[in-house]
């Protein structure tokens, strides 16, 4: 059997190869992994769906509070300390305007390499958090819809 042009495995062998250079992101993806990312996470959402359709509502309930328990708490530390390190490298570089904090996102390009990895980490972790916090609100929000609480006449 033949291997398409740019694939990076053979077909039943999950031997894999490095992506050529001009590789598109799927087939690096594929490379890397020996499968697309993408079914997996296609995979896991039918999963997720399935799992709300037949967990009964107070198990929901308790589940999304607990989804939204743990997004609080590695959210809001990081969250704090993102801002208190962006505040500290904006000061630093003598860019800081009044009321930063409203849009803190729009000062980014102000920050050199230094400044940029000072509140990198802390920023991608407190977004995560409030990621981790919406899908609890979802899970409460669905485990409230099927309990007949949220929608009149249900």
């Amino acid at each position: 059997m033949t291997r398409a042009a740019g694939s990076s495995s053979c077909c039943r062998c999950r031997v894999t190869r490095p992506a050529e250079p001009g590789a598109t992101w799927a087939e690096r993806q594929i490379g890397r992994y020996g499968f697309m990312v993408e079914t997996l996470l296609v995979i896991m959402g039918l999963l997720a769906l399935t799992g709300l359709a037949l967990t009964p509502w107070v198990a929901l309930l308790q589940v999304g509070a607990a989804i939204m328990a743990a997004g609080l708490a590695f959210g809001v530390p990081a969250g704090w300390q993102y801002h208190v390190r962006l505040r500290r490298e904006l000061g630093r570089l003598d860019a800081v305007e009044p009321r930063w904090w409203w849009q803190p996102t729009a000062h980014h390009h102000r920050l050199d390499g230094v400044g940029w990895a000072a509140i990198q980490r802390p920023f991608h972790w407190g977004a995560a958090g409030c990621g981790v916090i919406f899908i609890g609100a979802f899970v409460v929000t669905v485990a409230l819809v099927r309990s007949g609480a949220v929608l009149p006449g249900s």
